[in-house]
């Protein structure tokens, strides 16, 4: 979806917060994790502010550079060029569906990068790839605070 790092970087840190607030509203398993880190552990308000997003993506990660670059580049592998579709087929009252995959490229683009498809890629984003980063992050944060 994205053609080079720097729109990404354009839009990074709503997206992250945006994310943020949709695990935190829909009850993710790192909710409290969440909220933890936006206290700092108890010293502030759990409240979710762009400052505080901006300050999360600050965080170094040891060789894996800042949240942000890390994030980035999560983000940017998980849009992938290509895209799964399902065809069903109905043949003698019999209905088959068959999937494959597909490489974007000029004259499909606008079937794969359509807002019809991002909920259900966000949502699959959010569970499979920015649940568990967000994990390495707080551990990784927890860890600096306790040396």
């Amino acid at each position: 979806m994205w053609e080079k790092a720097e729109e990404i970087k354009q839009y990074r840190s709503k997206v992250f917060e945006c994310l943020l607030i949709d695990c935190i509203n829909e009850d993710v398993k790192i909710k409290s994790n969440i909220f933890s880190l936006l206290s700092e552990f108890g010293r502030e308000s759990m409240e979710l502010t762009t400052k505080k997003a901006n300050n999360i993506l600050k965080i170094f990660l040891d060789d894996n550079g800042t949240v942000e670059d890390q994030f980035i580049r999560l983000f940017m592998n998980f849009t992938p060029d290509k895209y799964n579709s399902t065809n069903k087929v109905g043949n003698e009252g019999v209905i088959e569906f068959n999937k494959e995959s597909n490489s974007v490229n000029d004259f499909n683009d606008a079937e794969y990068l359509t807002f019809k498809k991002l909920p259900e890629s966000i949502e699959f984003f959010v569970k499979s790839v920015f649940a568990p980063f967000f994990m390495e992050v707080y551990i990784s944060d927890l860890v600096k605070r306790n040396y």
